[in-house]
């Protein structure tokens, strides 16, 4: 069993209400300590995103050039991705 510690916060009354009404009692540090772990993932992901903006040259690197172009990048490199899957996935039906 992982270690413990108690701790005490405050939250605004709504929050807390909001807690309340979603979460079974019981469940709350669990539920609490699972949302503080999500939200330091995202935060470091953030902060590795903004450090390594602008590694990559612009001239080396023209499709990362600006937000919509790295955007448009991305969802390409996606649906090749998606594309090669289903590729993949239909021909190891047809061989079974």
């Amino acid at each position: 069993m992982a270690t413990v510690e108690k701790m005490s916060v405050s939250l605004p009354k709504d929050l807390v209400e909001e807690i309340k009404n979603n979460i079974p009692e019981g469940e709350v540090s669990r539920f609490v300590g699972e949302a503080v772990r999500f939200y330091l993932a995202m935060r470091r992901q953030k902060e590795a995103i903004e450090s390594g903006f602008g590694a990559w040259p612009t001239e080396e690197h023209p499709e990362l050039a600006t937000g919509e172009e790295t955007r448009r990048y991305v969802r390409e490199l996606r649906e090749r991705d998606r594309l090669v899957d289903s590729t993949v996935r239909g021909k190891r039906h047809r061989g079974r």
